[in-house]
């Protein structure tokens, strides 16, 4: 079953991962593929339904019995001591591959999960390592604000002196120093749970190290017109699973049919002491056939009617999925849009109010006056860099779930 995404927009841009991204996120990111406990589950989840292959797909344990005659059975050769015998019961043509079948398409739909956690934790340590790269932005914007007002510090004490300033400017001053470096101790403090979420996903020590490079600005890409969202791991599982039922049912079908045993009866017999008569004592052995007689349908035709639904409700599954991953599509695109034209719109800002902040600076070193609006032009150009920069960490969340959801898909 294909799907046809067709965007309805005037332009086809959006932003997909840029093509040389952090080398530490690659790095860390194979780690994760490697050491994440989760994935390591599935993947045991997998390994465990492959061995069911080889329990489905073999006979039947044989049967042997043994008796012993308590008063013995007198036949012409001798009375007969003790029985053994051995049968081995046989399925329906077919019905052992059958088994086999739906249950290998079982397996492989465990590995579909599997896959698409790979993709998954990849996009995680990306959600997980973008906030610590954002975080080490901001803490050096605000590292600079503070130079910057120190700056000015030394600038209003000088106008205090020259009698150009009240007492209560300076104080104002050192009021909105306090308020800065308290933001920059919480962005510091913020440190820690974000390193420790990210460790764990990566299943290492919580205090280990984490390399943050430099990630370039995401870039604008075409996006394909039409995703195939039947070659996505979450709709292929459930393909696997509909064949799976298929094959179930066919096994149930031909388990619905007679099945063949095959055996051997061995009879001791002990030599008549009465008289004598030729073979007397011989042992006799006795092959046999039998058939099992399906004569109570019911349980077969409730199995099958089982799979039927399985079935149905696997590909309204699929249905659903397909709607779900369109429109998360969708919106990522639109996300993504967004956050593009905020990025342009704080830059654009925070040029504007660079050039404002130092009009007015200049103003207040000659007379003195304003230093309230300086003071608000300053926090307003560190509200822009700041909200630059977190719009463009969310961009690069964006870029990952794109490529989650796309990974599997192209």
């Amino acid at each position: 079953m294909r799907i046809a995404l067709v965007i309805s927009i005037c332009y086809l841009f959006a932003l997909l991962p840029v093509n040389i991204q952090a080398q530490a996120l690659q790095s860390y990111q194979q780690q994760a593929l490697a050491q994440n406990p989760s994935l390591q589950a599935k993947y045991k989840e997998f390994e465990a339904a492959m061995t069911k292959v080889n329990q489905v797909n073999s006979l039947p344990d044989p049967t042997i019995s043994i008796g012993y005659f308590i008063s013995p059975v007198e036949t012409r050769l001798g009375p007969q001591r003790a029985r053994l015998s051995l049968t081995q019961m046989f399925p329906w043509f077919g019905t052992l591959k059958a088994q086999g079948d739906a249950t290998a398409l079982q397996a492989e739909a465990t590995y579909e999960q599997f896959l698409n956690a790979q993709y998954r934790i990849k996009f995680e340590v990306a959600k997980a390592y973008f906030p610590l790269v954002e975080l080490d932005r901001l803490i050096v914007i605000q590292k600079k604000n503070l130079r910057v007002l120190y700056d000015w510090k030394q600038l209003v004490i000088t106008q205090y002196e020259n009698g150009k300033i009240s007492l209560a400017d300076v104080l104002r001053l050192g009021v909105f120093i306090q308020e800065m470096e308290t933001e920059l101790d919480l962005m510091q403090g913020r440190e820690k749970p974000l390193t420790v979420g990210f460790n764990r996903l990566l299943n290492r020590e919580d205090t280990a190290t984490i390399e943050v490079d430099q990630v370039l600005a995401p870039t604008l890409t075409t996006l394909p017109q039409e995703v195939n969202w039947c070659n996505h791991p979450m709709v292929r599982e459930y393909g696997k699973r509909i064949d799976s039922r298929e094959k179930q049912a066919l096994a149930i079908q031909k388990q619905s049919l007679p099945k063949i045993g095959a055996g051997i009866d061995y009879v001791m017999i002990s030599e008549r002491t009465d008289m004598s008569v030729p073979d007397s004592g011989k042992d006799a052995l006795m092959p046999m056939v039998s058939m099992s007689i399906p004569i109570f349908r019911k349980k077969y035709t409730s199995a099958i009617k089982e799979t039927q639904l399985q079935v149905e409700g696997y590909q309204q599954a699929i249905m659903a999925t397909q709607n779900d991953l369109t429109s998360q599509y969708e919106q990522l695109i639109y996300e993504a849009q967004r956050e593009n034209e905020l990025i342009h719109l704080y830059g654009i800002q925070t040029i504007e109010t660079e050039k404002i902040q130092q009009l007015m600076l200049t103003a207040f070193s000659n007379s003195g006056q304003d230093l309230d609006e300086l003071l608000r032009i300053q926090m307003q150009l560190l509200t822009y860099q700041m909200k630059q920069v977190k719009a463009e960490t969310r961009l690069h969340v964006i870029n990952e779930n794109i490529n989650y959801l796309l990974a599997g898909s192209l």
